[in-house]
């Protein structure tokens, strides 16, 4: 998979090409921010179910790089939830 790595400050952008397979559910390139020891990944996806409908946006929030911790998310000003990462 290509990419291009994007340093700011103490973090990384990286971004990928999305794929082209015929398989892949991939709607646009994907976006990965590595900060502060966690890796958030932001991309567009098509449905599988439906692939002529809107695309879906995708996050993903993974923790590798540091120890155990509470993670906070507020969406849309909906309230905070919160998560062991």
């Amino acid at each position: 998979m290509t990419f291009e790595d994007f340093p700011v400050r103490d973090a990384t952008v990286r971004v990928f090409d999305h794929s082209h397979e015929p398989d892949s559910d991939d709607a646009s390139d994907m976006y990965v921010l590595d900060v502060f020891g966690i890796s958030v990944l932001v991309r567009l996806r098509t449905s599988r179910a439906h692939p002529a409908s809107r695309p879906q946006l995708y996050i993903h929030i993974d923790n590798e790089a540091r120890p155990p911790t509470d993670l906070a998310v507020e969406v849309a000003n909906g309230g905070e939830t919160h998560h062991q990462l």
